[in-house]
């Protein structure tokens, strides 16, 4: 990891808590969608996935959704059923089937692509089914 490159890639960086030492794992394309190269989302951890919702990519705002399995270090990209997103038909993220996880599902409208949000979970320990990711803010851009 050089600090000083200043082009936009896609990375993950993860510091191994064990040795206290940064990491770039290795994840193969072919098993995941690429990480998203993009700036001011959001990631919320919840059950062993961080979810990443939003962002800006350098043109646009992202309604984007994506799951980091931290276990299998792989990145996922969940189902989405029903509604229309609003970069949908044109965001790489959801106009291929690449890295789509049909096992995990996301139903109804997201919302406005946006970035420089807050996200925070509401989760109850004692009913993590009805947990939620609560969006707040952003710049919606136009």
């Amino acid at each position: 990891f050089d600090p000083t490159v200043t082009k936009t890639r896609s990375v993950l960086l993860v510091p191994k808590m064990e040795t206290m030492r940064w990491a770039e794992p290795s994840i193969s394309p072919r098993d995941s969608p690429p990480a998203p190269t993009i700036k001011n989302h959001s990631v919320t951890h919840f059950n062993g996935y961080l979810y990443c919702f939003g962002g800006y990519d350098g043109s646009k705002n992202h309604d984007t959704l994506l799951l980091y399995n931290i276990q299998d270090e792989r990145w996922i990209r969940p189902h989405h059923v029903g509604g229309v997103g609003n970069n949908h038909p044109h965001d790489i993220y959801h106009s291929s089937s690449h890295g789509v996880d049909t096992s995990i599902m996301v139903t109804g409208n997201p919302p406005p692509g946006r970035n420089g949000h807050s996200a925070t979970l509401a989760a109850d320990p004692d009913d993590e089914e009805n947990a939620r990711i609560i969006i707040i803010g952003g710049w919606l851009g136009t």
